[in-house]
């Protein structure tokens, strides 16, 4: 099943209107996660020291 059609298929239906609202923004969110963490560890590296056991 091609993304976009499962994707049509969920903005077309009401009830699910809202569901799909907030899967976009989740994909989203891991967009951004994906492209700004490697910048947020370096970052955070020099700001605190918490994240040592890795």
């Amino acid at each position: 099943m091609p993304p976009s059609l499962s994707y049509s298929i969920l903005f077309a239906s009401k009830t699910n209107r809202t569901m799909s609202l907030i899967q976009v923004k989740i994909h989203f969110v891991q967009m951004q996660l994906a492209f700004f963490w490697p910048l947020r560890k370096t970052l955070g590296a020099e700001n605190s020291n918490r994240i040592e056991d890795e």
